[in-house]
């Protein structure tokens, strides 16, 4: 059987084949990121295992898959998790394109400025010394609450669980990192957003 309506069926089926595996790849891509990044975080000493050697080309696929704002995502959260001078962060940093060391140097920078100015306001009251320590760890602890938080609404939404404004406005008001951590890992397996965020 042939003609017109046949051939243009066929093309269609065969781009439509080619959109799904590469959904697939790239979906596969995010989870194996996320998945190490859980790994690392509950196993901080395997920062020199080879399945932490592998995050940094996980991160590219993310990057060139998802885009840019994946990747910094990604990256925030991986700041906030390890903090900025951490080994697993060298590890990214020397495997890392030259966009995503960039990006994470912009981010650095970005955090710490924010938390050098928080450190100002308040350092008048409590000293120049406790002033900017102070404000440095509590604008890396906000940053990392947004990265935490930023990451798991991307899961829920690459999972393609809907969340209410109410569940987005309960996730981004999160200040506990590790709260927001817990969610995370239940972002990876819930079958709903009410789910993730039971207490």
């Amino acid at each position: 059987m042939s003609g017109p309506g046949y051939d243009e069926l066929n093309d269609w089926a065969e781009e439509d084949r080619f959109l799904r595996d590469q959904e697939r790849e790239e979906g596969v891509a995010l989870v194996e990121a996320v998945r190490t990044l859980l790994w690392l975080a509950f196993n901080r000493r395997g920062a020199s295992d080879e399945r932490a050697k592998r995050l940094g080309a996980q991160l590219e696929q993310v990057a060139s898959s998802w885009g840019a704002d994946e990747l910094q995502a990604m990256l925030t959260y991986v700041v906030s998790v390890f903090g900025p001078e951490s080994e697993l962060m060298d590890l990214l940093f020397e495997s890392a394109s030259k966009e995503a060391r960039h990006m994470y140097t912009t981010m650095r920078d970005r955090l710490l400025a924010e938390g050098m100015e928080l450190g100002r306001s308040q350092g008048m009251a409590l000293g120049r010394m406790e002033g900017m320590e102070l404000g440095r760890s509590q604008g890396i602890e906000r940053g990392r609450a947004e990265g935490i938080a930023g990451v798991l609404e991307r899961i829920l939404l690459r999972r393609g669980l809907s969340m209410t404004e109410e569940q987005r406005l309960r996730i981004r008001g999160c200040g506990d990192p590790q709260r927001l951590q817990q969610w995370v890992d239940r972002a990876i397996t819930a079958q709903s957003v009410a789910e993730v965020l039971v207490d």
